[in-house]
């Protein structure tokens, strides 16, 4: 039940038994644990009215994650990001940076970083939706057949760390994904807990369907 439900049934509840009280001098200790009862109610459903009115400004337990289109033709690239929407209402305020984090040199300053790498404002992405970013950044590969990319994602109601695992299968690149959710308030540094796994279909797994991270 919702919090203007509940809140709608205690004051009902707690107007009938007002109601019988003005009527009737009979049962008055029955008749007042009903208007107890839904006072009570009224009470819960406010507080958790609150809390869905507050969902609605922050986008609630809503996240977003990216996927890239990555080859290794030449030195490298990536193409194209994709943030998606993930919950059931909309994520406000998403800004995005996807990088790889074999770019990173003490030499570089921060625009040459972010000029190697995506930095995107993206406002709002209703659920289920997703946005599809432009540009196309080189990455190194190093004749290696797996490649990790990074990606910070921002929100109005939390942040969040990202991990693409690229691997080659049959002379193409798949990718899988991991999305760790941190308090805003929290230390970045850290993955925080993980609220999302998935993987491309021909990405490797296990007997059990699990993703094979350490293939």
């Amino acid at each position: 039940m919702e919090g203007y439900e509940i809140s709608i049934v205690g004051a009902i509840t707690s107007a009938i038994g007002s109601l019988f009280i003005a009527i009737t001098n009979k049962h008055k200790r029955l008749l007042a644990g009903v208007v107890f009862a839904g006072a009570l109610l009224s009470i819960l459903g406010t507080i958790l009215l609150g809390q869905e009115a507050e969902d609605l400004i922050t986008g609630g337990d809503s996240y977003c994650y990216v996927t890239v289109q990555v080859g290794d033709g030449g030195d490298g690239w990536m193409t194209n990001p994709v943030v998606w929407c993930k919950g059931e209402l909309p994520a406000y305020d998403v800004s995005v940076m996807l990088y790889d984090p074999e770019s990173f040199s003490p030499q570089l300053s921060q625009e040459e970083f972010l000029g190697e790498n995506f930095q995107f404002d993206v406002g709002t992405i209703w659920p289920g939706g997703y946005k599809m970013l432009s540009g196309t950044r080189n990455i190194k590969f190093n004749e290696k057949d797996r490649k990790m990319l990074e990606a910070s994602v921002t929100t109005r109601n939390s942040f969040f760390q990202e991990k693409l695992l690229f691997k080659r299968a049959n002379d193409h690149w798949v990718l899988a994904v991991r999305l760790y959710k941190t308090n805003l308030g929290g230390d970045r540094s850290a993955l925080g807990d993980l609220v999302y796994e998935w993987a491309q279909p021909e990405f490797p797994t296990n007997d059990q369907g699990n993703i094979l991270w350490d293939w």
